[in-house]
């Protein structure tokens, strides 16, 4: 019995014992008892998954990727459990997929060469991996000297009053407390025809809320929604965002490229601006300049409005489950790591790590230059503002609904909206500020 088997397994041990070649499912490709036997300490301690990837080639899948978030797991038990339960049982081509997806993320190539290679024909030189292991082990001294500084802050400014969105609160020890009752509550508007994940398609065009999903647009006006099908221009709507009182959509073509377009206020007709030199899946805007998350590459790409060309891209280093805000000056990049800042207005400007609100997997805006954070996994209903003058996470109040995946906009009357996601539905709620 395979999962006696896993019991009776230290979870960082020999792993001999997970693999029974009497097994069908396992049996097909010896390669992965082989490398699971000989290498998974040193894979754990050097391998990043690329979850996007993996999805793609169908070798896990979202309920498996959600499971290992809400059992808490650490990195290294992840990466154990994914090469010894789940990537073998993906059928006969899962080893060489799996080996194509480590050759396609960004500084894992090395994986290929130095570990896979070496436990398919004994030999023993892994310097990548020992110089990985020895940058993993100054990183982690550099959390823990942070997270102790953090910590004396913290106990700095505990038991002040701290002002933030014309709200007085108090911050107690993890997070600032509401100490007035008076804040406005979530009210739901108009249910959405469909249910949808519309996480990065939100936008707001002349006092319309405006969702993307799948090959459609929908627009709510005049307490009725609308939609139209662009299944002519597009194969699937990745991205619906604003930049100033322009509504920008990223369409995926048939054919597998990416297109930007402008949302024609009267017409609402899409308006091709240009290619996306790459997979571009999220957007934002400011001052005439959209910002394109290029997944592949793990970059942002600017394209400016005025000149309709693209400009020097950012790396970044976030690469799933990213979220984008931005402001005149900054712009936020949020993903399963964390939040990250960058200074617009700075050519030699560097990704700078903030607190990290509550959950995980939020969804990210700016409401009247402040940093917004919604939903995610734990807590889900939960949101926050960001006070960057006191580097603390402010609750604001709370959604009706637990959401993930949802989509989020902030409008120009100084409202958030919130649309669908994971435990969203067809909901939509406004909270007026």
């Amino acid at each position: 019995n395979r999962s006696s088997d896993l019991g009776k397994t230290d979870r960082f041990g020999d792993s001999s014992s997970l693999f029974s070649l009497d097994s069908p499912s396992l049996a097909m490709d010896r390669r992965w008892e082989s490398i699971v036997r000989a290498k998974i300490t040193t894979l754990q301690e050097v391998m990043i998954p690329n979850w996007n990837l993996l999805y793609q080639e169908k070798l896990i899948s979202h309920e498996e990727r959600k499971k290992f978030v809400e059992e808490g797991s650490t990195p290294r038990e992840r990466i154990f459990k994914l090469l010894t339960e789940i990537l073998p049982r993906k059928g006969p081509d899962s080893y060489d997929k799996f080996v194509q997806v480590l050759k396609e993320t960004e500084g894992q190539k090395h994986i290929v060469e130095s570990v896979l290679n070496d436990s398919a024909h004994g030999k023993s030189d892994c310097s990548e991996c020992a110089r990985m292991k020895k940058k993993s082990a100054e990183l982690e001294r550099e959390n823990q000297t942070l997270r102790m500084e953090k910590k004396e802050l913290e106990k700095e400014k505990k038991g002040k009053d701290l002002i933030c969105m014309g709200y007085q609160l108090k911050e107690n020890a993890k997070h600032a407390s509401v100490t007035m009752n008076d804040f406005p509550v979530w009210k739901d508007m108009k249910e959405m025809p469909v249910g949808c994940i519309p996480f990065g398609r939100v936008a707001e065009l002349n006092d319309k809320i405006v969702v993307g999903w799948e090959k459609r647009i929908y627009y709510f006006e005049n307490n009725r929604w609308d939609d139209r099908d662009y299944s002519h221009q597009v194969d699937s709507i990745r991205s619906v965002f604003n930049c100033d009182d322009k509504c920008i959509v990223i369409g995926r073509e048939k054919e597998g490229g990416h297109v930007l377009f402008e949302l024609n206020e009267k017409s609402f007709e899409l308006e091709e601006l240009g290619k996306v030199p790459g997979c571009g899946v999220r957007g934002v805007g400011k001052n005439g300049t959209v910002y394109v998350w290029e997944e592949k590459m793990k970059r942002l790409l600017r394209f400016d409005l005025s000149t309709k060309k693209w400009g020097k891209s950012i790396k970044v280093n976030g690469w799933w489950g990213v979220s984008l805000a931005i402001t005149d000056q900054r712009l936020y990049l949020g993903w399963i790591g964390g939040i990250e800042c960058f200074d617009l207005g700075s050519d030699e400007s560097e990704w700078v790590q903030i607190p990290s609100p509550k959950n995980h997997g939020c969804e990210i805006t700016c409401l009247s230059g402040k940093l917004v954070a919604t939903g995610g996994w734990g807590r889900k209903e939960d949101v926050e503002v960001f006070d960057d003058l006191c580097g603390v996470w402010l609750p604001l109040p709370s959604m009706k609904r637990e959401r993930y995946g949802h989509g989020v906009c902030a409008t120009k009357k100084n409202q958030l909206v919130v649309v669908g996601g994971f435990g969203g539905g067809k909901s939509v709620e406004i909270l007026r500020l």
